[in-house]
């Protein structure tokens, strides 16, 4: 049976990934000028075996695009980047074994693209794009990863894109396209974090604050439980990195519990880039001690990961 456990949004100015796979760390080769990326991928022949997590999603995964090769936009510069903050995050709470890889893309939506309409106003002159059309999704695949984090649906929000019925359809189909690979990945899907809707920044997004803060979690919860998890975290816990399961994080939870009950206020503005709807380092802090509290109560997820077969370099 499948298990579920309790626990962006989008920018077409956003430059892609050269490399099949874009790993996070925190550290560089003593004397080398390669990215970091690199660094990670060097390893992938040695004898320790390097479990893998890939994060999917829109901008607020992709974050201030540090991870990419290339010039980027001063714009997205101050976002929170939540996979490269989680990468240093697992080695400091004991679980070293892990590579984490980036593959948001800014200004997707789970609607696949044969479904979506531009609904994201003029401010992004590309609208958006169905994740599971991307390269970024495509790359994602091939990682073979042990674990993915699924954060979609703030793209999916404006009223000229959402349609509920499709947004679930789709969703699924994600989920179930990593379970094909032979790695037989766990899903932990995220609600994304609410955006602040008191700035007018939002109104070009066409962004729904309303909906992702209250509509989104619940559908997030019973699409997972539909696939056969349920919705008690405390009874799944430990089932995390077991292969081929599915799992809730609520990420507005964790804001909650960081004193963000008011998207106003002062404690919740901290969390959130000057737009009101990317994360910041802070908020993106948020999210990566909820993904390291969500693995580290797993036996399968300390020290070894159960998997179909043996994950192989990207």
């Amino acid at each position: 049976m499948v298990r579920q456990t309790l626990g962006g949004r989008g920018d077409a100015d956003s430059k892609r990934a050269k490399m099949p796979a874009t790993w996070q760390s925190s550290t560089r080769l003593r004397g080398s000028t390669r990215r970091p990326g690199n660094l990670a991928r060097a390893t992938d022949a040695s004898p320790l075996r390097r479990h893998r997590i890939a994060c999917v999603g829109d901008s607020l995964t992709r974050g201030d695009g540090s991870h990419l090769t290339g010039p980027i936009s001063k714009r997205i510069s101050k976002f929170g980047n939540y996979p490269g903050k989680l990468q240093l995050a697992l080695g400091n709470n004991g679980m070293p074994g892990w590579q984490v890889s980036n593959h948001g893309r800014g200004g997707a939506t789970a609607i696949a693209s044969g479904q979506s309409r531009v609904c994201l106003g003029p401010t992004l002159a590309g609208g958006t794009l169905g994740y599971s059309a991307t390269k970024e999704f495509r790359e994602a695949l091939r990682v073979r990863p042990n674990v993915v984090l699924m954060m979609l649906g703030t793209n999916d929000s404006p009223a000229a894109c959402w349609d509920a019925v499709q947004f679930a359809l789709d969703l699924k189909d994600l989920v179930r396209s990593f379970w094909r690979l032979p790695s037989r990945p766990a899903v932990v899907v995220m609600a994304p974090p609410a955006p602040q809707n008191d700035t007018a920044a939002l109104q070009g997004f066409g962004v729904r604050g309303p909906l992702v803060r209250d509509e989104m979690p619940r559908l997030l919860r019973r699409l997972v439980a539909s696939l056969g998890g349920t919705a008690d975290s405390r009874a799944d816990s430990t089932m995390v990195c077991e292969p081929a399961t599915v799992h809730f994080l609520d990420l507005q939870l964790a804001y909650s519990q960081k004193g963000c009950d008011d998207v106003v206020s002062h404690q919740c503005r901290r969390l959130y880039a000057a737009d009101r709807l990317h994360t910041s380092a802070a908020g993106a802090g948020v999210i990566v001690d909820a993904v390291v509290r969500l693995l580290r109560k797993s036996p399968s997820c300390n020290g070894h990961v159960k998997v179909g077969v043996r994950a192989q370099p990207s």
